[in-house]
């Protein structure tokens, strides 16, 4: 007997082989927490999602695992995901269902599903509010990426904490020679999260430089999660969005480049505004390509 289905995505990207691999799992019956995080740990991508029934009103309910540990909210699983449920409903001989809810750890996310030059394009609305927690030493974060301190550019804002959903340290770095010459100190990522125990084991650094009108490069680091480097992460565009919105005063609209560097090129669309005093309004976009569909052994 089959087990559930599963499909799995190449998501942020308008080709197979490039963006961030995601793996969506359809439980055909009661699946444990503990197979769930197996289940995550066999794929080994940076995350696996689990749809469920929705509990809260909503289309359907996420439950989103790395290779080690289940986190509240991640963007390229979300973005993933409402492509997915639009491709079966459509192959259901269902309309495009525009707007979708989806119950995360986190809250809920709305969706926007749409078709934009011949592919389906889907948007999350992220309205948790930004929290950001303390500057982390220039000095450390350096010995984790490998560079100099100099090149841990502090103009702007020093390294420190930002969350919409899911924490990281936002680095701002001096250049795209600095960004492209990373090299990770695994014992300084460890020094790290001892220091900073907020980052609970898990001390994941967003390096990026600004590449003007609009346009952003990054990279994300969370090698103690498992997750040496991520080609394309939505809950870190969300985070960073958010932040240069509170830090300019402005609203953004941004185009993030990730992935570059490990040959899995991502575009993320993210825009930001605050509507009002504490208030924090990101919307994160992008496409997904189908890779693989199947369905794994009777579990």
């Amino acid at each position: 007997m089959a087990g559930p289905e599963f499909r799995t995505y190449d998501v942020f990207t308008d080709r197979r082989f490039g963006g961030n691999p995601l793996a969506v799992v359809f439980p055909s019956g009661p699946l444990g927490t503990p197979c769930m995080q197996a289940v995550a740990r066999e794929f080994n991508y940076s995350e696996t999602v689990f749809v469920l029934p929705a509990e809260q009103g909503g289309t359907a309910r996420l439950r989103i695992f790395t290779p080690q540990r289940e986190i509240p909210f991640a963007g390229h699983p979300t973005i993933g995901t409402a492509i997915c449920l639009a491709e079966r409903a459509l192959e259901a001989g269902a309309p495009l269902p525009g707007d979708l809810v989806l119950e995360e750890g986190a809250g809920p996310i709305p969706c926007r599903v749409e078709e934009r030059d011949g592919r389906l394009f889907a948007t999350l609305v992220n309205e948790l509010p930004l929290e950001l927690g303390r500057e982390v030493d220039a000095a450390l974060l350096a010995r984790c990426l490998g560079l100099e301190e100099a090149e841990v550019a502090t103009g702007n804002h020093l390294p420190l904490f930002a969350s919409k959903g899911l924490r990281f340290v936002l680095a701002e770095i001096d250049g795209t020679a600095a960004l492209e010459a990373i090299s990770l100190d695994l014992s300084a990522f460890s020094a790290a999260a001892l220091r900073y125990p907020e980052c609970e084991g898990d001390f994941a650094v967003v390096a990026y430089c600004n590449r003007g009108q609009g346009r952003v490069e990054m990279r994300m680091f969370s090698p103690l999660d498992s997750i040496p480097e991520d080609p394309a992460t939505g809950s870190a565009a969300a985070a960073l969005a958010a932040h240069v919105c509170l830090r300019t005063g402005a609203p953004q609209d941004l185009e993030i480049l990730q992935g570059l560097s490990m040959g899995r090129p991502s575009r993320i669309l993210a825009t930001a505004e605050s509507p009002g005093p504490g208030q924090s309004l990101v919307t994160v976009g992008g496409t997904a390509v189908r890779v693989m569909q199947g369905h794994l052994a009777e579990i």
